[in-house]
Order: structure tokens, then sequence, then C-alpha cells
């Protein structure tokens, strides 16, 4: 994540395709890095919840959060129902 582009990671930021940035929450942040770390890849609801300090039942609220906070960005978060997330990357155009 260090050379990604599109991520502050001292500031806690994302960049938008607007050239603006965009500061995450402290949970959001956690939750991002999660699956930044495993992005291309499903991850499943319980190891989410972990990453991000947060119960499994509140966890939706959060990727909400978080979908909306990366609104603009090259990162999408995608739902595998009944079983995790997906981060996916879009490259720059």
């Amino acid at each position: 994540m260090d050379v990604d582009p599109g991520v502050d990671r001292q500031h806690f930021t994302v960049f938008l395709q607007s050239g603006h940035r965009r500061q995450l929450s402290p949970a959001e942040w956690r939750l991002f890095t999660a699956l930044y770390q495993r992005h291309g890849r499903i991850v499943p609801v319980a190891e989410l919840a972990r990453a991000a300090r947060n119960a499994q039942n509140k966890l939706r609220s959060l990727i909400q959060r978080l979908r909306r906070s990366l609104a603009g960005s090259r990162f999408l978060v995608v739902t595998h129902a009944a079983y995790g997330y997906e981060l996916i990357v879009r490259e720059d155009k």
C-alpha cells in the first residue's frame, strides 16, 4: 500500500479521481486496510470484523460508510452475499 498513488497512509487518506483527498475514520481505515491487503480476493465477514475491531452485526453499516467515503476514488467494495466483501482497485486512466 505504501506505493499506491491512491492512498496516503500517513494521513489515513484516499485520493479521489478529482484530485481531492478524503480522510477515513479510524474504523474505516482499519477496514480499508484489511480489504486492501487482500484486494482482488473475497474476505470473509468474520475476518473483516476482527480486523476492523467491530462486531459482525455492525460491519454492514461500517461497509456502507466506507463505500460513501471511497465514492469518487479508484476503490470499489463489492458484496459477496453470505460470505464477505472484496475490494476492487480500478486502474488509473
